[in-house]
This record gives structure tokens, sequence and C-alpha cells, in this order.
């Protein structure tokens, strides 16, 4: 979860020599959020049986991809095209992927986490299309 993280942050190019304030606050609280993913995850690896764990864990990835969708949107001149789409839709898919975890941790905590699974085969998926169309 780390290095997609990681890897979805740097893969953004912008041509901007000059970043303003607000972006680099964002910057260094989406760094302080990544940094404190082990902490979430150790959370709900132990406690996996309680719903507050689950919370902190799914809340936790929310606000990473919220962060990042805010930091997208304020990124000077960034470069459009399928790779920005691309990072769009991954954090727009936690999003919803988190929604979806803390919604079922009050229907079955033992299945809520199983809301996150797609996040894991989402490069995957995504691989694949790209190799489709190439293909085709």
């Amino acid at each position: 979860m780390l290095g997609l993280r990681w890897l979805a942050s740097i893969e953004l190019r912008s041509r901007a020599e000059y970043y303003n304030r607000a972006y680099v606050n964002l910057w260094l609280f989406y760094l302080l959020l990544i940094t404190c993913v082990p902490f979430s995850t150790i959370v709900v690896g132990r406690h996996a049986s309680l719903a507050p764990a689950v919370w902190l864990y799914a809340g936790h990835l929310l606000l990473i991809a919220l962060v990042s969708m805010r930091m997208m949107a304020l990124t000077p001149h960034l470069e459009a095209g399928d790779h920005l789409r691309a990072k769009q839709m991954g954090a727009m898919l936690l999003v919803v992927s988190a929604l979806l975890t803390i919604g079922l941790s009050f229907v079955d905590l033992r299945i809520a986490m199983w809301g996150l699974a797609r996040n894991f085969v989402q490069p995957v998926i995504a691989r694949w299309g790209r190799g489709r169309i190439i293909a085709d």
C-alpha cells in the first residue's frame, strides 16, 4: 500500500517550477499520512475483530485518497491525459472502497475488510486493460 501510494504521487507530471504554500502543506500532510500507514495496519491486523480498528484503517485510507485528490487539483500545470485520469480513478476507487469497508463493518465485521480487496488487484486490471488496447 505504501509503495503504490508513493508511486501514484511521484508519477504525476507537472511543468511548474513553483508550488504554492497550500500545495506544500498538503504534500507534507500526505507524507505524514503515508508514514502512519504501518501503525493503522498493525492496529487492524491485531484487532480486526473490533469495528474501531477497521474504521481507523479504512478512515486512514480514505483520508489519504482525499488528500491525494486535492493535491492533484492544486498541482499547477499538471499534464493531462490517460496517466492523470488513471491516478484520479485510483484515488476515487480508494475512496469508494474505504467507504464500502466502513459500511460493511456495520453489517458484518468479518467481511468488512473485503471492501478493500479491489484496491490490490486494480494495478493488475489496469495493466491488463492497457495491454488489451495495445494488442487490439
